[in-house]
């Protein structure tokens, strides 16, 4: 990264900063700019991400204004993160983990936080950004989810992936998850749990592969799921239709009837 920051001629310096771990310091309405990164950052993976993330507020369109970066900005694709900031989020993913040398890390294994775990390792990447740029170009159906304080914040399906995440919801107590969120220990690998305890709408039988695990550092659990087959339940016609109501139409509604 800090040598496509130089080839751009974007000098990158690490320093003490307060309130934000990245920041872009340009002159208006051109291409010069240098970065700044927070020097404590523990994790050069998280460094590497920084830069690419700044870099993305100086390349991408209607970014001008950008340029102060906190923690909860930063490697994170929650819906109440502003545009701008998921933009460079996505941009420093694609720039890390080029869809090209993704190809060769996709389809070897079944999905699991091992593979991802290699993908972070090829990439010198984080398991969230990993996790996250395998989601967006798998073809299975996998769900990579985010979630602090008991709760899911946010969450990557793959286009394969089926079914209404209960997003922002407090975590099923059927889930690993939750588990590990109570201080118990999970089994080591990916196992089945009951469908609905993550998805709105399942079948009753249905059931996902979850593998979850803990982040102490961010106070997370990083959750990677797996329907092997479908697990979405049928919906009435006339259901959808109540979904579908017109006067409903607005931006105060929680959920659609799609989950594009």
């Amino acid at each position: 990264m800090r040598q496509i920051a130089i080839t751009l001629r974007v000098p990158v310096h690490e320093r003490p900063l307060e309130r934000c771990e990245g920041m872009l310091v340009r002159i208006k309405g051109t291409a010069k700019a240098a970065i700044a990164v927070k020097n404590s950052i523990r994790e050069d993976s998280r460094k590497r991400f920084t830069v690419a993330h700044e870099l993305g507020h100086l390349l991408l369109p209607g970014h001008d204004q950008c340029g102060v970066c906190a923690s909860g900005m930063i490697e994170t694709w929650a819906g109440d993160v502003r545009d701008r900031e998921r933009e460079a989020n996505v941009f420093a993913a694609e720039l890390l983990m080029p869809a090209a040398l993704m190809q060769r890390q996709l389809g070897r294994d079944a999905p699991s936080l091992r593979l991802l775990d290699g993908i972070a390792a090829t990439f010198g990447t984080s398991l969230t950004a990993s996790g996250y740029r395998f989601a967006s170009l798998t073809s299975y159906a996998v769900a990579l989810v985010w979630s602090e304080a008991g709760r899911i914040r946010w969450a990557k399906q793959s286009d394969e992936f089926g079914g209404w995440l209960r997003l922002r919801e407090k975590l099923d107590s059927r889930t690993f998850a939750a588990d590990l969120f109570g201080g118990t220990d999970v089994p080591a690998g990916a196992h089945p749990v009951p469908a609905d305890a993550w998805l709105e709408r399942a079948d009753a039988e249905a059931t996902l592969l979850e593998e979850s695990r803990l982040l102490p550092g961010y106070g997370a659990v990083l959750t990677l799921l797996w329907a092997k087959e479908a697990a979405g339940g049928t919906i009435a016609e006339e259901e959808l239709l109540e979904e579908l109501n017109p006067s409903d139409f607005t931006t105060r509604r929680r959920r659609w009837p799609t989950r594009r």
